[in-house]
């Protein structure tokens, strides 16, 4: 959650892309797409 933070503080304070803001945002979509995949890898599916 902080990663989130950080990233949107560094578009309030610089016009332009950062190093930092490049890695919190990497950091926030790796942690969305391992959820997503755990997610998908361990949730039954239900059938009719």
């Amino acid at each position: 959650m902080s990663y989130a933070v950080d990233g949107m503080n560094e578009v309030l304070r610089h016009p332009e892309v950062t190093g930092t803001f490049v890695r919190d945002v990497l950091v926030v979509a790796g942690c969305a797409l391992l959820v997503l995949a755990l997610g998908a890898a361990t949730l039954r599916r239900r059938t009719a």
